[in-house]
């Protein structure tokens, strides 16, 4: 049985020894002092840099659909296209 992963967000992304890792995080539980949770390591992702790449492009493609269906605000979509712009493998 494969498992699902859930996740908020990415904490951190880096290069080395040719692979990019994306450390996957979630918000972590209530602190009882009324500080805001912070998000915490659910799950690291290595890529080698062609899946990398494949998996921006897939991304890329699907922002744009939640953003022609309005389920993402224009300026979240544009957000995205800006950020998937600064990649650059060559």
């Amino acid at each position: 049985m494969k498992k699902d992963i859930f996740t908020d967000g990415i904490l951190n992304m880096g290069f080395g020894q040719g692979a990019i890792r994306l450390d996957l995080g979630r918000i972590g539980e209530a602190v009882e002092n009324g500080e805001q949770p912070k998000m915490e390591l659910v799950q690291r992702l290595v890529l080698t840099p062609e899946g990398f790449a494949q998996m921006v492009a897939a991304m890329n493609a699907m922002a744009k659909q939640l953003a022609e269906q309005g389920v993402l605000k224009t300026r979240e979509a544009e957000a995205v296209d800006q950020k998937v712009e600064s990649v650059n493998f060559s």
